[in-house]
């Protein structure tokens, strides 16, 4: 599938977050204790789940309105583990019970993994004509885009880029905090001892040799990702970690207070908007 296609849908339908196929079990979310400040300015999940049907809606009226008939595989309705605890892999694999099972790969739940499957076999049996009319080609705009952008009607442009960069900064700046630059430290030298070597957290899940789209977990990568949670767990890296960060988003909302509020303002247009289409 090419990348464009791969973007079009993701407006429609929901996907995980991490590419792997193994499946997480029905206990809840680890890590959905660590709100943060700038969480209130995105979509929640049921909110998600309002604007993907409307979106749908548009798109199943902009093909037939050119001629095409096409059906949509249907959008996964129970929130995944991410949805509940939007950072629960932000400083990495936080119980031992998820590394045990899951090493660092990103545990699915089945409703996940299984509209992963049938998105990816729905794009598969898509004709050239439906392709040229989903998706933007040319300069024109494709019925999958155009969704998009009536979903985001009287929304400025550049708004949710403000928020991704303001996030990514919050990672970087709170990571450079002395606390929490003296917990990684304690991080470290406990992973040492274990007899694993690596600079930070991230280092240890992004280590090449882990291929997390595998479906396999390889019993070196558990081992790995149960003395990271219990060296996070000894220098209470994560918890120092995320006291800076709130303290640190609290003091960029209120420095661009404008810009949230227009955040905010643009949060509901966007859900006022498909609920008008969702009403019809």
């Amino acid at each position: 599938m090419a990348p464009r296609s791969l973007a079009a849908i993701a407006l429609l339908l929901t996907l995980a977050a991490c590419g792997t196929t193994a499946e997480a079990g029905p206990t809840g979310p680890v890590g959905s204790e660590l709100a943060l400040p700038f969480d209130v300015y995105r979509l929640g999940h049921a909110d998600e789940s309002r604007i993907k049907q409307a979106q749908s809606l548009l798109v199943l009226r902009c093909m037939r309105s050119r001629g095409l008939e096409i059906s949509l595989p249907d959008s996964v309705t129970a929130p995944g583990p991410l949805d509940l605890s939007p950072n629960m892999r932000r400083y990495g694999v936080l119980d031992d019970a998820t590394a045990l099972r899951y090493g660092y790969h990103f545990p699915k739940t089945a409703d996940e993994a299984a509209s992963s499957r049938e998105i990816q076999n729905w794009s598969s049996k898509l004709t050239d004509q439906q392709r040229a009319a989903l998706y933007t080609e040319d300069g024109k705009p494709g019925c999958a885009d155009q969704a998009d952008t009536d979903i985001a009607k009287d929304v400025p442009d550049g708004d949710g880029d403000f928020l991704t960069s303001q996030d990514f900064d919050s990672l970087d700046e709170s990571a450079k905090n002395a606390d929490v630059v003296r917990a990684k430290a304690s991080w470290q030298e406990c992973m040492a001892s274990a007899g694993f070597h690596y600079a930070d957290p991230k280092a240890a899940i992004s280590d090449p040799q882990w291929d997390l789209d595998s479906a396999t977990v390889p019993r070196v990568e558990v081992d790995t990702a149960r003395a990271d949670v219990r060296c996070k767990e000894s220098s209470r890296l994560v918890s120092v970690w995320h006291d800076v960060e709130v303290s640190q988003q609290h003091q960029v909302i209120e420095r661009e207070a404008a810009q949230f509020e227009r955040l905010e303002t643009d949060k509901r247009t966007r859900l006022a908007n498909a609920d008008r289409i969702l009403a019809g």
